[in-house]
């Protein structure tokens, strides 16, 4: 299967966030974006509710 490479803009802390959460559960955060890209294109939607915060829950 060929290979290709995507580059992805992403905060600075949440990166370190995720790779120390990839960290804890074995595994690389390469897997893990291919599971979620993966798992996107089997079930044709993102694979978990995506909802706006109201006015007072955001920061």
């Amino acid at each position: 299967m060929a290979q290709t490479t995507i580059c992805i803009r992403i905060d600075t802390d949440v990166k370190k966030e995720f790779e120390t959460f990839c960290d804890s559960i074995g595994m690389s955060m390469s897997t893990a974006i291919n599971i979620f890209i993966k798992k996107s294109v089997g079930e044709q939607r993102i694979p978990f509710e995506i909802t706006a915060k109201r006015d007072s829950e955001k920061s």
